[in-house]
């Protein structure tokens, strides 16, 4: 990895992510969080990306409280996350993207729907900035401007 350079160029794609809690969709297990309060008798993945690592934060009602959720595992990816999901070892906190086709396909399941994650992330595309870009630069360049445009395929309802 190289450190982005006061030269650089940096584009927002999203400006605001929505983070969403989810759970693989098991049957056998029949108590389901309710409150945030709740999701300290389960087991939870942890994306060591969010700075406050277990210490998850929501929004309710314009207020925002915290939970310091039991770590079952902790990765460093919303991918890994996901996979750790899908595959039933708990709930997590995930960038609604990251998920959004394992929702789509039922595989995972939101939980505490009326709660918000109170996190900021923005998505950024941050590239050197020269006069004439390389073809391949200029066409992802491109390509990312076009699917962010159009309503992103991961973009849920909200509510």
């Amino acid at each position: 990895t190289r450190h982005v350079a006061l030269t650089d160029v940096g584009r927002a794609y999203l400006e605001r992510s929505r983070e969403l809690l989810s759970e693989f969709d098991s049957l056998e297990d029949s108590v389901r969080a309710e409150q945030p309060e709740d999701l300290l008798e389960h087991q939870c993945v942890v994306d060591t990306n969010f700075r406050a690592g277990p210490a998850w934060r929501f929004l309710s009602d314009g207020k925002t409280m915290s939970v310091s959720v039991p770590a079952r595992l902790n990765v460093n990816s919303a991918s890994a996350a996901c996979q750790a999901l899908t595959r039933g070892l708990g709930i997590g906190l995930c960038p609604e993207f990251a998920i959004a086709n394992e929702l789509a396909q039922g595989q995972l399941v939101p939980v505490l729907e009326e709660f918000e994650g109170a996190y900021e992330h923005s998505l950024y595309l941050v590239y050197p900035h020269r006069l004439h870009l390389a073809q391949r630069v200029r066409a992802f360049i491109d390509f990312a401007t076009d699917w962010v445009a159009a309503r992103p395929a991961w973009r849920l309802p909200v509510g």
